[in-house]
């Protein structure tokens, strides 16, 4: 059947939309651009299908497209709004945002490589979130790849100084048409031929590798100006893509990087199984061999996982009883009632696209709307059965076009049965809602907080896990009490924290087991808070004082307490009276109360004045000083901390720093921060040290504050502290630990030279020193030498000051906790030593309470044991390390536990478990930001895939780790040694498969780095690999060369042996 063109420029379709222009034409429907009347004249895009009476499925599957779309909200996928019967014609259409770009492929044209690598992470990032959300694209082309001029570049430079994209204006990727995405293949062959996944073509069921597959092809065309497999008809394109493997891209385009042949190469494998598993896999390592570190979401991207307009959670009640009434044409008055954040507004937007879907016309007003365009609509005949809706009338009350709006309403209802219509409304108070809309026959949806079930399935739509932490779901319903609204605005300021989802993506279940989120110490927004806080507000004084003094002290309170802590002896009944509200709620199991939505106690303390925070504080430190409340409920304040045995103390000593009693709150100050310290809660511990700072502007609590910036990596405000401190102290006590601070953080900076001038300079400066201080300082020096490279200095240094140390009282050797003997004896390789100097530590450390101390020392033995083969210990030493680093937050150690354990299964031959604390490890150091440990991790899987005799995935993993060392990122020698080992393997792999010249050209770089760095060890196995791959290519020459240079090397009887073999 042949159709004309629906519409020309300038026509009205549906009272509503003014036809601009026409955007495109193709066999299942047309595109116009048009502007939207009932929105102040938007520009949107409509999508027509022709429809043909009587073929439903086409139909169908037109409104599946669209039913997909409403629930994706993504900054690279186009938005979808309104779906509607163009009544006039007896056809269907979709309004959706307009993208107005172009095809890939012409963008392509006048794009560097850069940016076309841009454009390509672009179109993964949309990949992932599509396929996290269970949704397949099917025909991911240039046509439906659009790209049009932005504000900002998605690429992060790894250095900025190297940044080339200079001044041009950065692209935006946009993925449109999802009419496959819904689509049931049931052995059909369906998709564009020249980009069809193998696996499509043999009409297999297909899932988001044969989407990669595609975006592969689209990017290979996009680097060479051709399409690989596109052939003269459909039936050779076919075959193409089962049978043809063509040239890497750099083949055809020179200018095309080695690196995106790998990635764009592996992206198009024949087998899905060889593919990226996901479009993440694939950004990452793209990261990894690109020039440019790209994040896998970006700040917007991270926020499309938040279920606002993507997903819907919950209300399965509602929407059936909605479902009814439009499935059968019923007309009737709904009425949405609920507190505010119950999501109202949500479900009538739900609700207004299943209307649509049913075919039904939909006329709203919100606050986007036009009233006297919604007024209007509401007085015209209906042709169809139509929805009127309004969300929050209550707003509407004071609006001066309110009274017009209500007799248009009024009208409708009173004739409401004689056509299908429905007037759907939304409401907070009763009595904004107009008497006649209450009737017999209306129909009320009262709206409830979320359920815990409920929050565990929104927590599994912004994870991705289909079961998510238990323990989070918990935390989220305890502090927000279900409210939608609260638990919304939370999980987007625990995902803008970097938790949940972050720049690497989602977390896995395993990053939630390795890093804790106490979601009782997070802030919500000022706008998020003012918001919550109108109820309290409207509260009376007495009221106000007593929320205030629940904030103040972070956790439930019993009407005893609350009476001792106020002297009011009515306090129980000011309890009752916020119960009765809905501000608190009573725990009957404890007798104490606690806010219905926890998280508003930080509101509540924020806005509190100084005086009156001082004296509640005061008021419950006096009372916790005579018992101690709910010691198993920790409390909400972020500067407290307290957890675990001392909670009680650290939760009192919180209590009185912050009170009136200035001797009294510094000293309290002054031990917590000590404690806070010793615990490596350091968040908490700055926190403090800055308030008493701020309140008394103390030189020694300066100084501890230059500490913590220290063990936090901010080493520069480390050095800045210490320095305004410098001309302000006299002792030697508080020179010596100025110049330790700055010392400190120039060895974290690797500036050594500076670092040995400030620890001598001390040195000789400081008058009437104290042995332990003199033997710090000497040690630190000992740290530059080891540093330097200069080893058995720093060990001679080490010994000599250990055994004046061991003549000390044990009060005076526990001030001298720098002494790294045996870590310096580990790193000669006299592990023995080590180990017996580690033990003498550990034990002298255990009882200190020093948890990064413990943490390094444990490290340091466990590490020592695996290497001389006390297996068992190791492992024990590892997994104690492992729970000791998740107990204090120590990222950095839990990295090096889980890379350590991984060598020891790996060792045992036990790959699967070694693969899956590599796999750990990598995700910690990804959050660590430390590419020289995720590059450790990338090589260590190279190392048990090829154990394993996956050399396939082996080489993948070692020519990344390649990549990243070659691309000058990594820093150190033991990166050094990690890039010789790197060429080794690969020597290795291709010699196995039959690589001889490639093989030749690793074992030949990796002799020339050993040669340069003196490494026998490694020249010892690059010779006998260099053997193998002589005899396997009959080389007699090099087989001799290679034999006798690895014999001079055989320092061992075990390297003998070897040789004897060969």
């Amino acid at each position: 059947m042949l159709f004309a063109m629906l519409h020309n420029p300038g026509d009205i379709v549906n009272n509503r939309y003014k036809v601009v222009d026409i955007l495109g034409k193709g066999a299942m429907g047309e595109v116009f651009v048009a502007t939207d009347r009932a929105r102040g004249d938007f520009k949107l895009a409509m999508k027509y299908l022709k429809f043909v009476p009587g073929k439903f499925s086409a139909l169908n599957q037109f409104k599946a497209e669209f039913a997909t779309l409403t629930h994706l909200s993504h900054p690279n996928i186009a938005k979808v709004y309104d779906f509607e019967e163009d009544v006039a014609n007896n056809q269907f259409f979709f309004t959706s945002e307009l993208v107005e770009g172009v095809e890939f492929l012409t963008a392509a044209k006048t794009a560097g490589i850069e940016e076309i690598e841009d454009l390509f992470v672009q179109s993964l990032r949309a990949l992932e979130y599509l396929h996290g959300n269970g949704i397949f694209h099917y025909d991911i082309k240039s046509a439906n790849v659009l790209v049009y001029p932005s504000s900002k570049s998605q690429a992060k430079p790894r250095d900025e100084s190297k940044n080339s994209t200079g001044s041009r204006q950065a692209r935006t990727v946009k993925l449109i048409d999802f009419g496959l995405a819904t689509i049931r293949f049931q052995g059909q062959l369906v998709g564009t031929p020249s980009y069809m996944a193998p696996e499509m073509v043999r009409k297999e069921d297909p899932d988001g590798r044969a989407d990669l597959y595609s975006l592969g092809v689209l990017i290979y065309s996009a680097l060479t100006g051709v399409n690989p497999f596109r052939a003269a008809d459909m039936n050779a394109t076919l075959k193409n893509q089962l049978e043809l493997v063509p040239p890497p891209p750099s083949s055809n385009n020179q200018r095309s990087p080695g690196y995106l042949d790998t990635i764009v190469m592996k992206l198009m494998e024949k087998k899905a199984g060889d593919r990226y598993r996901t479009a993440a896999e694939a950004i990452n390592d793209l990261s990894l061999r690109s020039p440019v570190k790209y994040e896998v979401e970006t700040e917007e991207t991270q926020s499309s996982y938040i279920p606002t307009e993507s997903k819907f959670i919950g209300r399965f009640r509602e929407i059936a009883k909605m479902s009814s009434l439009l499935k059968t044409k019923m007309s009737s008055i709904v009425i949405v009632k609920g507190a505010g954040g119950s999501g109202k507004t949500r479900l009538l937007n739900e609700l207004k696209h299943l209307a649509q879907i049913e075919e039904w016309a939909t006329v709203f007003l919100s606050e986007r709307s036009d009233v006297d365009e919604f007024t209007k609509s509401v007085s015209v005949p209906l042709t169809q059965p139509t929805l009127f809706g309004i969300d929050d009338i209550d707003r509407l009350a004071d609006d001066g076009k309110y009274p017009a709006v209500l007799e248009a309403l009024q009208r409708l209802a009173q004739n409401i049965m004689a056509r299908p219509a429905i007037i759907l409304i939304s409401a907070v108070e009763n009595d904004k809602i107009p008497a006649f809309l209450n009737t017999k026959n209306t129909i009320v949806l009262e709206l409830w907080d979320f359920n815990p079930g409920e929050i565990r399935e929104y927590l599994s739509a912004v994870t991705g896990l289909p079961n998510p932490p238990q323990k989070l779901a918990d935390q989220i319903f305890e502090n927000t009490g279900g409210n939608p609204y609260l638990v919304s605005e939370l999980s987007k300021t625990l995902v803008a924290m970097g938790t949940i989802v972050d720049s690497h993506g989602r977390w896995k279940s395993s990053t939630f087991e390795d890093i804790k989120i106490d979601v009782s110490k997070t802030s919500l927004p000022n706008n998020v808070e003012e918001k919550m806080l109108s109820d309290f507000a409207a509260l009376p004084k007495d009221a106000k004082d007593m929320a205030e003094l629940i904030s103040a002290l972070g956790r439930p309170l019993t009407g005893a307490d609350a009476a001792a802590m106020t002297g009011d002896s009515n306090a129980s009944g000011m309890l009752l009276m916020l119960m009765r509200r809905g501000v608190v709620k009573r725990d009957v199991k404890e007798g104490a109360y606690y806010f219905s939505r926890p998280i508003i106690s930080g509101a509540i303390y924020k806005r509190m004045a100084e005086d009156a925070r001082m004296s509640w504080h005061g008021k419950i430190a006096a009372v916790l000083g005579s018992h101690a409340i709910h010691p198993d409920i920790p409390s909400r304040h972020p500067e407290a901390a307290a957890e675990g045995p001392h909670e009680s103390l650290e939760e009192r000593l919180f209590h009185m720093g912050h009170s009136s009693l200035s001797d009294a709150a510094r000293n309290a100050l002054v031990e917590l921060i000590e404690r806070q310290l010793k615990g490596l809660k350091n968040k908490a511990a700055i926190i403090n040290a800055k308030y008493y700072v701020e309140r008394w502007n103390d030189p020694e609590i300066k100084l501890q504050l230059a500490r913590l910036y220290n063990r936090t990596g901010k080493h520069e405000l480390a050095i800045e502290t210490a320095h305004q401190i410098e001309c302000r102290v006299s002792g030697t006590e508080q020179k010596i630990a100025t110049a330790e601070i700055i010392g400190i953080a120039y060895l974290r900076q690797k500036n050594l030279q500076k670092a040995r001038e400030t620890f001598e300079i001390a040195l000789r400066t400081c008058v009437n020193i104290k042995t332990c201080q003199r033997l710090r300082l000497e040690n630190f020096i000992g740290e530059v030498e080891y540093f330097d490279g200069s080893i058995d200095k720093a060990i001679e240094l080490y010994e000599r000051t250990a055994a004046e140390a061991d003549k000390l009282p044990a009060q005076e050797q526990l001030q001298i906790k720098n002494n790294n003997l045996g870590q310096s004896y580990f790193q000669k390789g006299e592990y023995k030593r080590a180990i017996e100097r580690l033990e003498k530590d550990f034990e002298l450390y255990k009882n200190d309470d020093d948890h990064r101390l413990t943490a390094r020392t444990k490290y340091m033995l466990a590490e020592s044991y695996r290497i001389v083969g006390e297996r068992d210990n190791a492992v024990k030493t590892f997994n104690d390390l492992i729970q000791h680093a998740k107990d204090g937050g120590d990222l950095e150690h839990l990295f090096r536990a889980y890379n350590g354990l991984g060598g020891i299964y790996n060792d045992n031959k036990q790959y699967k478990e070694a693969i899956e604390c590599y796999e750990r490890a990598l995700d910690i150091s990804s959050r660590l930001g430390t590419d020289n440990e995720s590059i450790t991790c990338v090589a260590n899987m190279g190392v048990i895939t090829s154990n394993m005799g996956d050399f396939k995935k082996a080489y993948e993993y070692f020519s990344a780790a390649l990549a990243f060392l070659e691309g000058g990122h990594a820093t150190g020698g033991i990166m050094e040694e990690y890039h010789c080992r790197v060429h080794l393997e690969l020597g290795e792999i291709c010699r196995i498969n039959k690589k001889y010249d490639e093989a030749r050209m690793h074992l030949e770089e990796a002799m020339r780095m050993a040669e340069a760095s003196s490494n026998n060890e490694m020249l010892f196995w690059i010779y006998v690999t260099m053997f193998h791959l002589a005899d396997d290519m009959k080389d007699r020459s090099l087989r001799k060369a290679s034999l006798a240079s690895a014999s001079k090397l055989a320092t061992t009887p075990e390297k003998s042996e070897i040789l004897k073999k060969l």
